[in-house]
């Protein structure tokens, strides 16, 4: 007769899903926080321009954009909001601050450029072509 309007009740899965969105937000965690230390959101924040509009005028960025990338570093952990006041909590001071010892901002643009490179390799070496497709092969 069938479940008359019933929800079906789904056993959960035997394994997490919790890899699979750390590696799906893992790729636009890494591109915020390099644009973050690029543009030294950090760094402003201490002299002062701690507000969307204050950012996003001091930048010459969207005040709409500027908003939802601080929603993303606030979400991230790297600064907070106060009423309309935006803070740099200690992960951030730790990790996106110039003024840090661990200051991670020159690695984030060297990741970057190891990473274009291997993808430029991978797409337009023939070499790597060669290589891929031998593999494909052997594995077959």
């Amino acid at each position: 007769m069938g479940n008359s309007g019933r929800t079906q009740i789904i056993t959960p899965p035997s394994a997490s899903d919790g890899p699979m969105w750390d590696r799906l937000m893992g790729n636009y965690n890494f591109a915020c926080l390099m644009v973050s230390a690029r543009l030294d959101i950090t760094g402003l924040i201490e002299r002062g321009y701690d507000s969307c509009e204050a950012l996003s005028k001091e930048l010459q960025l969207s005040n709409k954009g500027m908003g939802f990338f601080l929603l993303i570093l606030s979400h991230l952990g790297y600064i907070c909001f106060d009423k309309q006041q935006v803070k740099n909590t200690e992960l951030g001071k730790c990790y996106l601050s110039k003024n840090s010892h661990y200051y991670w901002g020159k690695s984030y643009s060297i990741l970057f450029k190891s990473m274009t490179s291997i993808t430029w390799i991978k797409r337009y070496s023939p070499a790597y072509k060669e290589n891929m497709s031998w593999n494909v092969k052997v594995a077959l």
